[in-house]
């Protein structure tokens, strides 16, 4: 194990998930070196299978590469799914907007049954 391994392992002894990351790390490298070591023709041809590559996108919309491809798939796609997008968030909106107003209908409802509940019994025993 590396001097530079061996300092990693002791910076995350108190770290579980980058403890197991870093082991995994250790684990992937240097399998090429050392499938080479054995038989070089072996680790060329899995260097020309290995592809390591990790893209992420958050949001409502597929990333631009994505649209892209849908573009050339079929040539309206991306601005049906723009519309799409649009109408969601406006029906979203909308709802939250009902939700506040039946909220506030709600609120008044239960002031006017405390007013009641409280002023009934003063209302009748005034008047009796």
């Amino acid at each position: 194990m590396s001097k530079h391994n061996q300092e990693e392992k002791q910076s995350n002894k108190g770290n579980p998930l980058a403890s197991e990351e870093n082991a995994s790390a250790q684990a992937i490298e240097g399998v090429l070196e050392r499938v080479a070591e054995k038989d070089p023709q072996a680790a060329l041809d899995i260097r020309g299978y290995i592809a390591v590559q990790q893209v992420t996108h958050q949001g409502p919309m597929p990333s631009p590469d994505d649209l892209k491809q849908y573009f050339h798939t079929q040539s309206d796609l991306p601005e049906r799914m723009m519309k799409m997008a649009e109408y969601s968030l406006e029906n979203k909106a909308q709802h939250h907007r009902k939700i506040l107003e039946l909220k506030e209908k709600e609120i008044e409802l239960q002031q006017l049954e405390l007013i009641k509940a409280v002023g009934a019994p003063c209302y009748l025993t005034k008047f009796r």
